[in-house]
């Protein structure tokens, strides 16, 4: 894991605020509240099954895009859930 050096994110702090602001305006409003919608319920289903939520073995992501199809809900909302952690990782 790379660490950044001391002081370096004191020196940087106000262009990562503008790289945040212009990471959250690059999306719609809705868009982010199905994301942390698709977070949640990803969490959640890790939590259930006693499974950290990151990293997200294959096998992981495998049983949870099963689970998801199971319970009926089609490949494009299946497909934006998965989309979402890169995210909130």
């Amino acid at each position: 894991m790379l660490v950044p050096a001391e002081g370096m994110l004191a020196v940087l702090h106000e262009d990562l605020e503008r790289a945040a602001a212009y990471k959250k305006a690059a999306r719609a409003a809705a868009t982010h509240r199905a994301y942390t919608s698709d977070w949640t319920i990803y969490t959640d289903w890790c939590a259930s099954r006693g499974l950290a939520p990151m990293p997200a073995h294959p096998e992981q992501i495998a049983a949870f895009v099963a689970n998801q199809a199971d319970a009926g809900f089609k490949p494009t909302t299946i497909e934006r859930r998965t989309a979402s952690w890169r995210l909130f990782r």
